[in-house]
């Protein structure tokens, strides 16, 4: 038996859809979300706790996090002291990270192993199942294009990282964000980033996601995007 669902496509919409979902369950619960610590508000809503630890390099690779996901536990690396530094780039790995854990766990088989493991006396506990652990083979960045993703762990990141910035970023939250501001500016870019807690390179793929910047071009310029241009 596994908690880890078998890989499959889930494209954008579907993926949007899941977080906006998400936050939406949340409001309903009472949890409000807020910005710029959202990620931390959403894995303490879903229950899930967040551990820094030393991980064992041949055991687990070079690897940025994993989920174990019948104790409802992220571990984070200390080996990526960036992620510690950098509050947007934590953000974007915890949810990241929570990503991975609504897309790819099966919530209801983790439930039903907690209670089974709860009900067996101490020392006759499978090990397979309790250490069970789902690894993030992808350091949390800004890779949110679907550009020939051919395995089922590459596919795995690439849903769990654009779920990340739908999550940080969604539409509602953005449209809020940037009313008084040039998206075309790179310093109302860097203070919308801030108030949402997120790196400008994330920030900068999600808005050309969404079409207000132009996809390509010169990293260091900016040009509106089709959905900037119709408002105006």
């Amino acid at each position: 038996m596994t908690s880890i669902k078998p890989a499959r496509f889930i494209d954008k919409s579907e993926i949007t859809a899941i977080a906006d979902r998400l936050l939406i369950k949340m409001r309903d619960a009472g949890k409000i979300p807020k910005w710029p610590q959202l990620a931390d508000l959403v894995a303490d809503y879903l229950d899930l706790s967040i551990v820094w630890e030393d991980f064992d390099a041949v055991k687990d690779g070079v690897i940025a996090a994993k989920i174990y996901p019948t104790r409802g536990e992220i571990y984070i690396n200390n080996a990526f002291p960036a992620i510690r530094d950098n509050s947007g780039l934590y953000q974007s790995t915890v949810a990241h990270e929570i990503g991975h854990w609504v897309l790819h766990i099966n919530l209801d088989a983790s439930e039903s192993e907690i209670a089974g493991v709860n009900s067996i006396q101490v020392g006759t506990i499978d090990r397979a199942l309790t250490e069970e652990v789902f690894l993030c083979r992808g350091l949390a960045g800004d890779k949110t294009k679907v550009v020939n993703q051919k395995t089922p762990e590459e596919w795995r990141e690439w849903q769990a990282q654009y779920f990340a910035s739908c999550l940080l970023m969604p539409l509602d939250k953005l449209e809020e964000a940037r009313r008084g501001r040039n998206l075309t500016n790179w310093k109302h870019l860097g203070a919308i980033g801030d108030e949402l807690g997120v790196t400008i390179s994330n920030l900068r793929n999600r808005l050309q996601d969404l079409d207000y910047l132009e996809k390509g071009g010169d990293s260091k310029q900016l040009y509106p995007g089709k959905r900037l241009r119709l408002a105006k």
